[in-house]
Order: C-alpha cells, then sequence, then structure tokens
C-alpha cells in the first residue's frame, strides 16, 4: 500500500512511498523515481502527469553527496 496516491484526470496514478520509515531512520538517503535514482530535489509537473511512484528510502543517517550540485536544486528567483 502507498504511502499517498494521486489519482490523476488521466487515470494514471501517481504514488508517493517510502521505504525503511522509522523514527530511527529520519533522513533521505536516496529517492527513486520510476525504480531509477532521482539525482535532484525536485520533480517536475510532466512528471507527476506521466504517472509513477517516488520512493523516499530512508535511514539513519543524512546523504551528504545527494543533490548537493546546484543544478540539482530547483529554480529559484531569489537571489539568496
Amino acid at each position: 500500500m502507498s504511502d499517498a496516491r494521486i489519482n490523476l484526470p488521466s487515470g494514471k496514478v501517481f504514488e508517493v512511498k517510502t521505504g525503511n520509515l522509522a523514527e530511527a531512520n529520519p533522513y533521505v538517503e536516496q529517492v527513486l523515481l520510476n525504480g531509477k535514482p532521482l539525482e535532484r530535489l525536485y520533480i517536475t509537473h510532466d512528471e507527476i502527469e506521466a504517472g509513477g511512484t517516488l520512493h523516499f528510502i530512508m535511514g539513519p543517517k543524512p546523504n551528504t553527496e545527494w543533490a548537493t550540485k546546484p543544478s540539482q536544486r530547483p529554480f529559484s528567483m531569489s537571489s539568496y
């Protein structure tokens, strides 16, 4: 069973799942989009509309290597 399920108007489904979710595992170690590693901190509207699964793998330590490049961050118009 999914943690969250979005039934899309097209008839497709987008699900958000977690693995290893526990109080002892508060950190995201890896994210998979449709079974493939997602190396960025965001998903697009088109990816949601296509349906599929976004799977967060949780762990006891933060993954300090995941999505650290500026190109892997969502676009922002702020100057911070």
